[in-house]
């Protein structure tokens, strides 16, 4: 009778001798870990008021250098003016107080704004240079310059041309317009960007449905929204806008 007899192996080798593979991977553990939780960049993201500070604290910097100030001078004008604003527009309405969300979010709008009418200043080379010398010479604070009066942040020639708007009747300069009767607290300026001094009215060719001849009855013109006309009441500019 035949027997038979598995074959005999020999023993592996110490390079075939191989630890078991873990499981999971280690990267697919990590992977497993963390899913169903945010990423922790995520999870620890700057609050808004945080990151609005930090992006106008930026843009009150380059402003400041780009006028002509020295690194150690914008450094410290930048910290001075932000702080004031932040101050003044914000602080009251934060979330450690009893104001609500949208409240927070109007004011944030509002120091927004705020730092982009000073920014703009900075721009202007007549400006940036009054301003700067007055900073040097002590005779005006970084805190102090958002609260100028909103034409000593114009050029002079926008400053001469609402000297002359202001030396005119009421009536010929715009400044008693029956056709701007609302007042919009929150709205900015488009010219000198001060926020709270704007009026507006609808344009009564678009508010009664008198768009033009060739768009009645069409889609557009039925889906188009109402145009307003606003007017600052600091610089007496004017513009249109659709609402």
């Amino acid at each position: 009778m035949c027997v038979f007899s598995p074959p005999r192996l020999s023993p592996a080798s110490p390079r075939e001798q191989r630890p078991p593979l873990p499981w999971p991977p280690p990267r697919a553990a990590a992977d497993l870990r963390t899913q169903g939780r945010r990423a922790p960049a995520i999870a620890l993201a700057a609050p808004p008021e945080q990151l609005a500070r930090e992006a106008s604290g930026s843009l009150l910097g380059r402003a400041f250098g780009g006028a002509g100030a020295e690194v150690e001078e914008a450094a410290e004008w930048t910290a001075e003016a932000e702080v004031a604003l932040w101050s003044s527009l914000v602080e009251p309405t934060a979330p450690s107080s009893d104001a609500s969300g949208e409240e927070l979010a109007v004011a944030l709008r509002h120091y927004r704004s705020e730092v982009r009418r000073v920014c703009g200043a900075l721009r202007d080379p007549d400006v940036a240079r009054g301003l700067l010398e007055r900073l040097r010479d002590g005779s005006l604070s970084a805190a102090s310059i958002a609260a100028l009066p909103a034409e000593q942040l114009l050029p002079e020639a926008k400053r001469a041309r609402l000297r002359e708007l202001r030396a005119m009747p009421p009536e010929e300069s715009g400044r008693e317009r029956k056709d701007l009767p609302f007042e919009d607290p929150t709205m900015v300026c488009a010219e000198c960007g001060k926020q709270g001094r704007v009026r507006f009215g609808y344009l009564v060719s678009v508010r009664e449905g008198y768009g033009k001849a060739e768009t009645w009855g069409s889609k557009d013109n039925e889906e188009r929204g109402e145009r307003c006309k606003a007017q600052c009441g600091d610089c007496l500019a004017e513009w249109t806008y659709d609402v």
